[in-house]
């Protein structure tokens, strides 16, 4: 799977979407080969935002790559 988008978390990690089906996003760590799944989910602010572990990303704050 390519690469869609990207954040930046600190200095050599990051997340990077691979894929967003339906209510599913598809992400791995940067660092890691390992694909994950999370669920989408609208918070009060009307934005779209999914978790890792236990912190929530905002769809808005990553930047897309080669689209």
């Amino acid at each position: 799977m390519d690469i869609i988008a990207c954040y930046s978390i600190c200095n050599g990690l990051g997340i990077y979407i691979l894929k967003i089906e339906g209510d599913d996003v598809y992400w791995r760590y940067s660092n890691e080969d390992k694909v994950r799944k999370s669920r989408l989910k609208v918070n009060k602010m009307d934005r779209f935002v999914f978790r890792c572990g236990n912190t929530w990303y905002d769809l808005n704050e990553f930047i897309k790559v080669g689209i």
